[in-house]
């Protein structure tokens, strides 16, 4: 803090303060008299504020099952000052899987589910791009963005949050719906080293296809399977996957089963 003043320099001054502060009933004259010597300065002057502000928005309006998409958050300091410490809550949406993030500034932590972004100036702008792809059909993905943390006060709630709603339609990988055939989905073991067994009911005879997809969407095996009305096993050769986690889907059913890979 700056003022106009420093030290009292005349007896007038002085006495004035020490008249002001003679008894515990008389402090608002003290502070009014230091006021009027330029002793707090310019107050006013050393408020400090950043405006932070959230966009979100997708490279697509509707999406399928087992298809990629991205969101992109775009940090905004509106000012009048820099901030530091900034954090900015990106959670998946529900019914998603993250694949990758790129970044202007920080890094994304997709177990926190935060992008920890550090300084940023006033009058700058920080982008985030998650890729992800979507474990469901048949309902809207929403997504949600804040801010957690900055070192400065924020004088505008409004802007700290954003959304996105994505349309997840009825559309499948093959055109067929076996939801109404199938279920009592399970899948075993789990983790798994060479085979996985899935476990599966179903209501009719039929053909159809089993689906295994990886971390970014892509299918990395696939097999043609035959169902009897009745419960069904049938195993699917993991041998060859590099470790991670994988997706198991029956081809025309929404329902996905999660395995990991050792």
């Amino acid at each position: 803090m700056s003022g106009a003043a420093t030290l009292a320099s005349n007896e007038a001054e002085q006495t004035t303060f020490r008249g002001a502060f003679s008894n515990t009933n008389n402090w608002a004259a003290g502070w009014t008299a230091l006021d009027a010597y330029g002793y707090f300065g310019n107050l006013a002057s050393e408020v400090v504020e950043a405006d932070l502000a959230l966009t979100l928005a997708s490279d697509r309006a509707t999406v399928g099952i087992f298809e990629r998409f991205t969101l992109t958050v775009t940090l905004t300091n509106n000012g009048p000052s820099a901030t530091s410490s900034v954090n900015v809550l990106a959670g998946l949406p529900a019914g998603t899987v993250f694949s990758s993030f790129s970044s202007t500034a920080g890094v994304y932590r997709p177990v926190t589910k935060l992008w920890e972004v550090g300084a940023v100036a006033s009058g700058e702008t920080q982008t985030l791009t998650l890729v992800l792809f979507t474990l469901v059909r048949n309902q809207p993905i929403p997504a949600v963005v804040s801010i957690e943390t900055s070192d400065v006060v924020d004088p505008v709630a409004a802007n700290n949050t954003a959304s996105f709603t994505l349309n997840a339609p009825g559309a499948n990988l093959t055109g067929e719906d076996n939801n109404a055939k199938l279920a009592d989905f399970a899948v075993y073991p789990n983790p798994a080293v060479n085979f996985v067994t899935v476990k599966v009911a179903s209501a009719a005879d039929f053909n159809t296809t089993a689906l295994v997809y990886d971390a970014v969407g892509r299918v990395v095996a696939q097999q043609n399977i035959s169902l009897v009305n009745g419960a069904n096993n049938f195993d699917i050769n993991v041998k060859s996957l590099p470790e991670g986690y994988y997706y198991i889907q029956i081809a025309g059913v929404e329902t996905t089963l999660t395995f990991y890979k050792k």
